[in-house]
């Protein structure tokens, strides 16, 4: 089945590769209820039965901005959901349930618009402009340019980290004693993992306790002889997003090793998990002619007799190839650049090898449409991959070219095609009767080998 020409690995990769590029936008984000005196009804049914319940599913955060008034005082204030205690955080830490808003919004100067947004941005848009965990109204703006900034007393604490460990983020002398370890939160119950997985890249999205940098390193297997893989940042975050890269295609599995390390320089515990690489190719199945030679020199005068072997490999889950078992390769025999017909080409009888005698073309799906046979069709191919083509052509004369053409290689449905009148056992897969229309099972002419796609033989 094709999807847009696409088969579905190759659509389900394109998919993968935008996730990994993506910074979690799920419908609901970018989605905006204004809270007003006038929408105070239809922005609450459309909070309690859209953004809120999205919110707590973890695809957004809600922020939220508006005009506030306490007493005579009127300020734009900015707070963000928590979707653990189901309330609002303010600028100035305080936390208010909805109802706190619809209840302001009795003031017809008051407004709050609640916008979602992609999940981990939600602090830093509405209420911690320079992301250093000391909200906006708690914190002290640069006397020269009005600016937030992390450590606003120069001592190298960032100021939220000053505030929550004992230290003064206003006063350089009093300094922060942090002796709590960070941890990892919000990771899903199945345990830390990677996700929109493709050949070589995954993405892996997990978030602190609190603000801290990352070491991360993928061990390949011991034997592989594959280098290990290092990301790390030197930006402390609540949510960290990286994109993994270089894997080893083929379902490789890399042993992941992940620490945090906090603003005081203590490391957490190490958070062991597995990520796996992807399929290397967009299709179920990539075959390759990795073989094609005369087993013996074509010998005999006029008729000739030709004895070759092949080997048949296939990526469907990466580098290296291995062996492809019960296969049938379909081939031509062609005398100067013509198919020999009928008349000129036999088998040995007996032989576990059935071509079609009819000389009229057969319908493959391909646009240079149907070939005219008859058809060389080998045995299976062993669990090697391994398997023998044998045949014989008459009428050659001195100075002939004789090629052989691999055509496609199908996988068998049950027993050994064998040619039936003027059609093909519905054993092989590729071929069927005139009209009658099959996807073949092509061997991938870019990984084949050039000596590999066709045999030749000049007739001394």
């Amino acid at each position: 089945v094709e999807i847009f020409g696409f088969t579905p690995q190759k659509a389900s990769e394109i998919t993968n590769f935008i996730y990994q590029l993506d910074t979690g936008l799920a419908p609901a984000v970018h989605q905006s209820v204004l809270l007003n005196q006038r929408t105070n009804a239809a922005a609450q049914q459309r909070l309690n039965t859209y953004l809120i319940p999205q919110a707590g599913l973890r695809n957004a955060d809600i922020g939220v901005f508006g005009r506030l008034t306490t007493g005579t005082t009127s300020r734009i204030a900015g707070w963000v959901y928590d979707r653990v205690q189901g309330d609002f955080v303010g600028d100035d830490g305080s936390r208010q349930p909805l109802s706190f808003f619809v209840n302001q919004v009795t003031n017809a100067n008051d407004w709050f618009t609640f916008v979602g947004l992609p999940v981990g941005m939600g602090i830093g848009w509405a209420v911690d402009f320079d992301r250093d965990q000391l909200y906006n109204a708690l914190e002290r703006r640069t006397p020269v340019d009005g600016r937030y900034v992390v450590d606003w007393d120069g001592d190298t604490f960032w100021d939220g980290h000053e505030a929550l460990n004992g230290g003064d983020p206003f006063n350089p002398l009093v300094l922060p004693v942090d002796m709590t370890t960070p941890s990892l939160v919000n990771v899903p119950s199945g345990g830390l993992a990677a996700s929109w997985t493709t050949a070589r890249v995954a993405r892996l999205v997990f978030e602190p306790s609190e603000l801290a940098t990352y070491n991360l390193t993928l061990t390949p297997p011991s034997a592989s002889g594959l280098p290990t893989l290092s990301y790390s940042s030197s930006e402390p975050k609540l949510m960290h997003n990286v994109v993994i890269h270089n894997m080893y295609p083929g379902q490789t599995v890399y042993n992941a090793a992940l620490t945090l390390t906090d603003l005081a320089g203590l490391p957490s515990a190490t958070q062991n998990f597995a990520v796996t690489s992807g399929l290397f190719n967009d299709g179920p199945e990539v075959v390759v002619i990795d073989d094609l030679q005369w087993s013996s020199p074509p010998s005999g005068s006029g008729t000739v007799t030709f004895v070759a072997k092949t080997l048949v490999t296939k990526k469907n889950s990466g580098p290296p190839r291995v062996p492809a078992s019960n296969r049938i390769m379909v081939l031509r025999a062609l005398i100067n650049g013509k198919p020999a017909t009928s008349s000129n080409l036999t088998v040995p009888a007996g032989q576990p090898v059935a071509f079609c005698v009819n000389d009229l073309p057969y319908s493959f799906w391909l646009s240079r449409g149907g070939f005219p046979g008859p058809f060389i069709i080998t045995g299976a191919t062993n669990t090697s991959g391994i398997t023998t083509i044998n045949f014989t052509l008459s009428g050659l004369q001195t100075g002939d070219l004789v090629t052989l053409v691999p055509e496609f290689v199908s996988s068998l449905d049950s027993a050994a095609p064998v040619c039936t009148g003027t059609n093909i056992d519905t054993n092989l897969k590729p071929i069927a009767a005139i009209g009658a229309f099959f996807v073949p099972v092509n061997w991938s002419f870019p990984d084949t080998p050039k000596k590999f796609r066709t045999l030749t033989f000049k007739h001394p």
